[in-house]
C-alpha cells in the first residue's frame, strides 16, 4: 500500500491485498482467497497475472485461480502453466488457455 500511495496510484484500485494489511503475503493461498472475497469473484473464475513462477503463479493455482506468468525474460514455458513475454500477449494466452470470457463479462 505505501508503495501505491508514493506513486499516487491508490485511487485507482478498488481493492489493495498487501503483506501490510494482512500479516502474510505471496505464495500464501490465502492471499488470493481474500483478494478474491473482496472482488467478489470466485477464485475458478478469477485469473492472476504475475511476473513470478513462484510467488505469482504457483501461488494462485494452489487457491484455484488461473494464472498467467508474464516471463518478460523468456525463461521457459511448460505445459502446465500459461505465459506470455508481454502483456500485449495477455488477451491471446487468456482465450488459448481458458477459452472465451464468460458471457456474464
Amino acid at each position: 500500500m505505501v508503495k501505491l500511495e508514493a506513486l499516487g496510484l491508490v485511487d485507482r484500485f478498488d481493492v489493495v491485498v498487501t503483506t501490510d494489511t494482512l500479516g502474510f503475503g505471496k505464495p500464501d493461498p490465502r492471499v488470493y482467497l481474500e483478494a478474491c472475497r473482496l472482488l467478489g469473484g470466485e477464485p475458478h473464475a478469477v485469473v492472476c497475472i504475475g511476473d513470478s513462477l513462484a510467488w505469482d503463479v504457483l501461488g494462485a493455482e494452489a487457491a484455484g485461480l488461473r494464472a498467467v506468468w508474464l516471463d518478460r525474460g523468456g525463461r521457459g514455458a511448460t505445459e502446465e502453466v500459461a505465459s506470455v513475454r508481454d502483456l500485449h500477449e495477455v488477451t491471446a494466452a487468456l482465450d488459448g488457455r481458458f477459452g472465451s470470457p464468460p458471457s456474464h463479462r
